[in-house]
């Protein structure tokens, strides 16, 4: 959706920690882009003192229900939540019903989303095949499909084998590797040290949740 409206955004604080900007000052918004307030015709002026103007913020972990469960979340309503909430990307989780474990499933999000969500929506695939931690998807087709990271969410993979060969091919296909619950599901700190270990020596980025890693 186009907004051909030109914009200052006056007296806001302004934090850019990769500029290594934290200053209060005015933004300008021309044809939908930041720039020196000074150029921009025309404008509608908004009064943002006490607020802080940043970069859109990433959530790694979002659970957007489609399909599956659109009573409680849909795309649509996700991407709006977000960004009333100062999130202009997200990743979604593949727990949906069925889940996104085929490409079909991860071409049925980008599409949706295409149309329907007002920020960046990037799909996230099943490391194995229904989420049962039995059998590897297939990562291959997912990763052609346009999934960013691999993952079961709150569920684990039951095999050490099965887990060093995903992890292998999360390294070959660029790929993030992200768990939720070592700890619950596998009840073993061990686990969670070899994951770490697994990172250090072969290269492979690992997202890891520690707060939810019991105590045993």
């Amino acid at each position: 959706m186009k907004n051909n409206v030109n914009y200052i955004l006056e007296g806001g604080r302004v934090v850019d920690t990769k500029r290594g900007i934290d200053n209060i000052m005015d933004i300008g918004i021309d044809s939908g882009c930041f720039c020196d307030p000074k150029s921009v015709n025309n404008p509608r002026r908004i009064n943002v003192e006490g607020l802080i103007i940043a970069p859109g913020f990433i959530d790694m972990h979002v659970h957007l229900r489609q399909p599956g469960a659109v009573d409680k979340e849909t795309i649509k309503t996700g991407s709006m939540a977000a960004a009333a909430g100062g999130f202009s990307t997200i990743l979604a989780m593949p727990n949906t019903n069925p889940v996104a474990d085929t490409t079909g499933s991860i071409d049925y999000l980008r599409r949706n989303a295409a149309e329907n969500a007002i920020i960046n929506i990037l799909p996230t695939g099943c490391i194995t095949k229904g989420r049962k931690g039995k059998e590897m998807a297939g990562i291959d087709g997912l990763k052609k499909s346009g999934i960013v990271a691999i993952t079961d969410d709150g569920d684990c993979i039951h095999s050490n084998e099965l887990m060093y060969h995903v992890l292998e091919y999360s390294k070959s296909f660029g790929l993030t590797f992200k768990t939720l619950s070592f700890g619950r599901i596998c009840k073993s700190l061990f686990i969670l040290c070899w994951a770490i270990k697994v990172e250090q020596n072969k290269n492979i980025p690992i997202t890891i949740n520690i707060s939810l890693i019991e105590k045993f």
